[in-house]
């Protein structure tokens, strides 16, 4: 009976090691650079992947691109911490930009709101290649693509 219990026992001390230092190899640290550069927005919504979580696995572009969600917004992160969005409102006479800051802290991207004191808090949920999907903020799901 003590040996059936011992060789589960050595197999999972084996093998908790390698799980965790695998873990730790995968995780990565988030910085201004990360994020440096202009992004135009694609699509956003609360629920962009919450009912279609099987297309967040293969591919949630293509999902966004199927929805043909227009959105007209360009985000720009500077290394120095500012930031600029740029869009033109269908309802506006002309164009607009307004500009604030950004910050990193734990590998969440914290840019604060134009004239108030709040700040909206996104995560990466996703990046390939040029795309980058941020989760958080009043948005929800926010779908970029860098320019």
């Amino acid at each position: 009976m003590h040996k059936l219990i011992t060789l589960p026992l050595l197999l999972l001390a084996l093998l908790l090691p390698f799980k965790s230092m695998a873990a730790e190899a995968e995780e990565m640290t988030l910085d201004a650079s990360y994020f440096a550069g202009s992004w135009k927005l694609i699509a956003t919504g609360p629920k962009l992947f919450a009912k279609k979580p099987d297309r967040v696995d293969d591919n949630p572009f293509s999902y966004v691109d199927k929805k043909k969600i227009k959105e007209n917004q360009t985000w720009t992160f500077n290394t120095d911490g500012s930031f600029s969005l740029s869009a033109i409102d269908h309802r506006a006479a002309a164009p607009f930009t307004i500009t604030s800051t950004f910050t990193v802290e734990n590998n969440t991207l914290i840019i604060k709101r134009v004239g108030r004191s709040l700040y909206d808090r996104y995560k990466v949920f996703l990046r390939k290649g040029k795309k980058l999907v941020l989760k958080g903020g009043m948005m929800g799901y926010a779908v970029f693509e860098k320019l």
